[in-house]
């Protein structure tokens, strides 16, 4: 399989023109709020090639000459580095969709609001269309407060507080529940295989014997008794003896208090597992939270379940390869 390279940089295709030029092209995408980035590295032998303007856009695509590209985003040029000899150039971008205004300090209450509401009023501030699932969307969080914080630390924190990923791609604002493996467009993400006896690469596997609570306790006010109200959420397999954790804030809500003890629980439950792949052959469709299964490792690493968290990929005159961090799914 021969890989191929698509970009387009305002809205101009320079592929041709870069071709014999490309050192190497290296894309991160990563779970969370977290900024995708884009670094290509050229061959300015002649010093033809003229600094590229910040804030040009590259639309970037990864893939084989015989399955076709596959659309790896949008990215914004921030940064250029020229070295030599030999004379190189070094473009640095990252997504489009992660805003200078989001980063932003602004304050603003928001009286009797559900996430839904939210992240649709900030999406609608910053010109990015909300995607936000169901389930998140229902919960009431009451009175929210920012105080000289920016959207995008507002959406980090409740974000945590719910179990949720919130993050800017493809022109849309996700808010949904971590691991669900959504795309922008609210399409489940294709599962990754990686077979290690094919696909190449090595990989170093870490099993944490970490406590499992049992039971996760969460509190809400009860306007019309005047009373705090707990609520408890179990794990299923939880043993006998496991413990309870007790969370320290006060919901609006019996849900808002089911879905934060619900996530917390979750949280609780990841990350005991963790993988890292390197340099397999290129996996263009891979990304932040797709599924992934492993085979030809050892039996614990072929028997889990596993969500990417981040990758990395690299074109160079070499071929396509794929670097992998996951975590084990519970």
């Amino acid at each position: 399989m021969r890989p191929i390279f698509r970009i387009v940089a305002n809205g101009a295709d320079i592929t041709a023109k870069i071709q014999d030029r490309l050192l190497e092209l290296r894309l991160h995408d990563e779970a969370g709020l977290g900024s995708d980035t884009a670094t290509i590295t050229l061959d300015n032998r002649d010093r033809a090639i003229r600094i590229p303007p910040k804030g040009a856009v590259l639309t970037i695509a990864l893939g084989y000459e015989d399955s076709g590209l596959v659309p790896k985003g949008q990215f914004t040029v921030d940064e250029t580095r020229v070295s030599g000899p030999p004379h190189r150039m070094t473009i640095k971008a990252k997504a489009a969709d992660m805003r200078k205004a989001l980063k932003e300090p602004r304050s603003a209450s928001y009286d009797g609001i559900t996430v839904g509401d939210l992240v649709k009023t900030i999406a609608t501030r910053h010109d990015l269309k909300p995607r936000c699932s169901a389930e998140m969307a229902a919960i009431d969080l009451g009175h929210v407060d920012q105080t000289e914080e920016s959207d995008l630390h507002l959406l980090t924190r409740l974000a945590g507080q719910y179990g949720a990923t919130a993050k800017p791609a493809n022109g849309c604002l996700l808010f949904v529940p971590s691991g669900e493996a959504k795309s922008a467009t609210g399409q489940s993400l294709s599962a990754v295989s990686i077979d290690l006896a094919v696909d190449g690469g090595s990989y170093d596997a870490t099993f944490a014997d970490r406590k499992d609570y049992g039971a996760v306790v969460a509190r809400w006010r009860n306007q019309a008794g005047n009373e705090d109200v707990e609520v408890t959420v179990e794990a299923a397999d939880a043993e006998a003896d496991a413990p309870t954790f007790r969370m320290r804030n006060t919901f609006a809500d019996d849900d808002a208090a089911r879905a934060a003890a619900k996530a917390k629980l979750a949280a609780l439950s990841r990350g005991t597992a963790t993988l890292s792949l390197t340099d397999v052959i290129g996996k263009p469709s891979a990304g932040a939270e797709c599924p992934l299964t492993v085979a030809n490792a050892q039996g614990d690493v072929d028997a889990a379940a596993w969500r990417i968290t981040s990758t990395d990929h690299t074109f160079t005159s070499s071929g396509l390869t794929t670097s992998i961090e996951a975590e084990a799914k519970k």
